[in-house]
């Protein structure tokens, strides 16, 4: 069956990721302590973040601003600092405005007239829908884990898009940078999918894209 829908992953796949603001902050809380480095402070907040929003879902959801602080209150009690209040509002304001890859509009500006598309992210409603206009991208449809009140790979995230699409799995293709949400969690369903690995990192093992 020819492939009528195309879902898109966001961040790090149409716009570049928090990537340096991220370092930045852990850089910074880093240097309230003697004993850690901010790679090991990113690896602490990684740990603390990945294991809230795993269980974010239903009535335990909470969006990616609330597990972000939540997590980087979790870190500071780990190493027992203060953090300013407002050490997270650059990371919140740059979701709004992400720089974007110069791939994006071209790409979107090839696809056939009945080619659909659906933004499937995990960032906030309110903030990707800033980050679209700001960017002036144009998609049929958007689903968030705020609502779908779930976080990729989970399939509820997915199956809210293919009913916004009305499209049956094998009419969709789904393109993103992320093994374990995008790839493994589309792939679930039977979507097709597509791992844009624009930093030539190693397939790893578990994972098998239909495309790259």
């Amino acid at each position: 069956m020819p492939i009528r829908a195309i879902f898109l992953d966001f961040y790090g796949t149409l716009v570049h990721e928090d990537d340096p603001i991220v370092s930045a902050i852990c850089s910074e809380i880093a240097a309230l302590t003697d004993d850690f480095d901010h790679k090991a402070v990113g690896a602490l907040w990684s740990e603390h973040f990945t294991s809230l929003y795993k269980s974010a879902e239903g009535d335990t959801f909470s969006t990616q601003r609330e597990l972000e602080s939540l997590s980087l209150d979790r870190v500071a009690k780990h190493l027992n600092v203060q953090l300013r209040a407002d050490i997270d509002a650059e990371l919140f304001e740059y979701w709004k405005q992400p720089r974007g890859f110069e791939d994006a509009k071209p790409f979107l500006a090839s696809l056939p007239e009945q080619i659909k598309t659906c933004v499937v992210s995990n960032i906030d409603t309110s903030d990707l829908g800033a980050a679209i206009q700001h960017h002036e991208f144009a998609f049929d449809f958007a689903v968030t884990s705020e609502s779908a009140r779930c976080y990729k790979p989970n399939a509820a995230i997915f199956q809210q898009a293919l009913e916004l699409m009305d499209a049956d799995t094998s009419e969709v293709l789904h393109i993103g940078d992320s093994l374990s949400s995008d790839i493994a969690g589309a792939g679930a369903l039977g979507i097709k999918t597509t791992w844009l690995n624009r930093g030539r990192k190693p397939l790893r093992e578990g994972y098998s894209p239909d495309y790259r």
